[in-house]
């Protein structure tokens, strides 16, 4: 009897591990998933989020890596049922290294996605499952991956009009807007797209820096130098193509970061575009 039973107490809490691995580690790099709520209602949506922290000098790459270096992906897992969005990159920094430029991030970065729960839920609660990989790099370059899960509770009485927590509010100001009161446009001229901007009447600074971060990593030319200048209507940018690309880009898919805001009264720099490129 004494057998079964601590047979059975080690099933239970193996079994309990496998729903609770939030985090895991390698030598330089943590991941772990976080939620914007601790309970979910049926109907409702909320945010889940890969949490990254990289020890010193340690950092990991954007969706387009760039030169060199791999994308970081995530691939989520929910249960039926549930509607989860593609994944949302914060914006990249570029790490310009001789002639070769790569998109990346440092110390600490938060990936998300947006989840819908369906309308009815029986159950006590879901279990959320992420499948991350990342390449990290210092002087060399390790691969690195995890099988994250976490259990969210399911409250099914009627949901509150809670706010948000203020830690996801400040980290989602740095995922892109897909709108702006801004007028954006593009045409190729000579090797290069030109970016045009026409600012709206509420946007007044006169010393501001626009960079545009594409998503497709053999087009462009990631390490030449993005030639901006304002002018009264607004700006220009022009970025320069890969010489060795195989055709002239049709459409211009990316983002735009400015060092002011896309939005009136709002800590919006990444506007993402998708839009035809004339010629």
């Amino acid at each position: 009897m004494q057998i079964k039973l601590t047979i059975f107490l080690i099933v239970i809490l193996f079994t309990a591990n496998i729903f609770t691995i939030e985090a895991q580690s390698s030598e330089n790099v943590k991941v772990k998933l976080i939620t914007s709520s601790i309970d979910i209602h049926p109907g409702e949506s909320f945010w889940i989020a890969a949490e990254f922290e990289m020890l010193n000098n340690w950092h990991i790459y954007w969706r387009n890596s760039g030169d060199s270096g791999l994308p970081t992906t995530i691939s989520w897992q929910l249960p039926e049922g549930f509607k989860v969005s593609k994944t949302f990159y914060p914006y990249p920094q570029i790490l310009i290294e001789g002639n070769s430029a790569t998109y990346i991030y440092e110390n600490k970065v938060i990936l998300f996605a947006e989840v819908t729960a369906p309308d009815k839920i029986e159950r006590d609660s879901i279990v959320i499952k992420a499948k991350v990989n990342w390449l990290e790099c210092k002087k060399a370059c390790l691969p690195g991956s995890a099988d994250l899960s976490k259990t969210i509770n399911i409250d099914n009485s009627k949901p509150q009009d809670a706010p948000m927590n203020n830690f996801f509010v400040d980290q989602l100001k740095n995922i892109p807007i897909y709108k702006s009161d801004w007028e954006i446009y593009s045409r190729l001229y000579n090797s290069k797209v030109i970016i045009l901007g026409l600012k709206p009447n509420w946007f007044d600074a006169a010393d501001y820096q626009v960079f545009f971060y594409p998503y497709n990593d053999i087009t462009f030319n990631h390490s030449a130098d993005q030639n901006f200048k304002t002018n009264e209507n607004g700006f220009e940018l022009s970025v320069e193509l890969n010489n060795f690309r195989i055709a002239d880009p049709a459409e211009l898919n990316g983002i735009l970061v400015i060092t002011e805001s896309w939005e009136k009264g709002k800590q919006r720099k990444s506007l993402e575009l998708n839009s035809i490129i004339n010629n």
